[in-house]
């Protein structure tokens, strides 16, 4: 998807703005543990990141400029609550942002779908230029990846079934790295922060 399709999805997702009232929004947050929870992730070569498992098939041909990965999610006590997916893709050149959908599943809840755009967060620049240079790095750096499409600069909901049928709010994706190796492998914590409009004033325990 090029530039053109790009503006027209981002203008799509902004008919699912977050709600002006911070008070009236319910957060829900599913976390990822790298590189543990990780059941695959695949690429056309171009990322950094580590093939997962190592002889899974490569993306190639015209999905090169992709991203499949898919993980066990947990909620915020560390307990496995359901599975996800992310597909990305990235424009000509692999350089500045690129698409992101983010699929939960939360069996005997529902489903919630996220879009964004995304950027290497300028904390963790520093980071992979060292890993370029063929340099391990460790130390603890976490940072919001999603650029958009909200104007705050945070991914929306798209979609939504069982107790997330109707949704709307932002979800977005942060990343805070504790190592990353010149191989790829990477060690740290993905997290999808959701703020759920919870227009009806019920309990935001629904959500999970």
């Amino acid at each position: 998807m090029r530039i053109g399709g790009k503006k027209l999805l981002a203008a799509a997702a902004l008919a699912f703005a977050t709600p002006s009232n911070a008070q009236d929004l319910c957060e829900v947050v599913f976390v990822m543990d790298l590189p543990g929870d990780i059941l695959s992730n695949t690429h056309g070569g171009s990322v950094g990141l580590a093939l997962h498992p190592a002889d899974i098939a490569p993306l190639s041909g015209a999905n090169e400029t992709g991203l499949a990965l898919t993980s066990v999610v947990r909620n915020g006590e560390g307990e496995v609550i359901g599975f996800a997916s992310e597909l990305e893709e990235f424009p000509e050149g692999m350089s500045g942002e690129w698409l992101s959908w983010w699929t939960v599943v939360i069996p005997g809840l529902g489903t919630v779908i996220g879009f964004e755009t995304e950027a290497i967060a300028e904390a963790h620049l520093t980071i992979f230029e060292q890993v370029s240079r063929g340099e391990s790095w460790s130390g603890e750096v976490d940072a919001r990846i999603a650029t958009g499409p909200l104007p705050d600069g945070n991914g929306t909901i798209i979609a939504g079934t069982g107790a997330f049928e109707g949704v709307t709010g932002s979800m977005s994706e942060w990343t805070r790295l504790t190592s990353l190796e010149p191989t790829g492998v990477m060690t740290g914590e993905l997290r999808l922060v959701a703020q759920i409009a919870n227009d009806d004033g019920g309990t935001c325990d629904r959500f999970g």
